[in-house]
């Protein structure tokens, strides 16, 4: 049975909002924020980062139209494979800023 936009979407939506990566990297911006005292106002470049990132798909099938069928199988096997790779730049960025903390105070 093929899925209709607004259910693939909702569906997306649900699934997002349980990963728990996704749930750990946000409450580690908002107390990231929370401690140096900054305003709600400054997550937002994090905000539009992650929902960029989330929408790169979207993006290529809006702008590529059917040759996104063949760019996007290719895409999701990168990620697949190279997955790692992604997870150990994320976890340099968190210990440099965890770095920074203890050396600044």
């Amino acid at each position: 049975m093929k899925e209709r936009p607004r259910g693939a979407f909702l569906l997306g939506l649900a699934m997002l909002s349980v990963y728990p990566t996704d749930i750990a990297s946000n409450i580690v911006a908002g107390l990231h924020l929370s401690r140096q005292g900054a305003p709600w106002w400054q997550a937002l470049p994090f905000v539009g980062l992650t929902l960029l990132l989330l929408a790169v798909p979207s993006l290529i099938i809006v702008l590529l139209g059917k040759r996104a069928n063949d760019i996007l199988p290719k895409m999701h096997d990168w990620m697949n494979q190279n997955s790692w790779v992604v997870s150990e730049i994320v976890l340099i960025f968190l210990a440099a800023l965890a770095i920074k903390g203890l050396v600044t105070g």
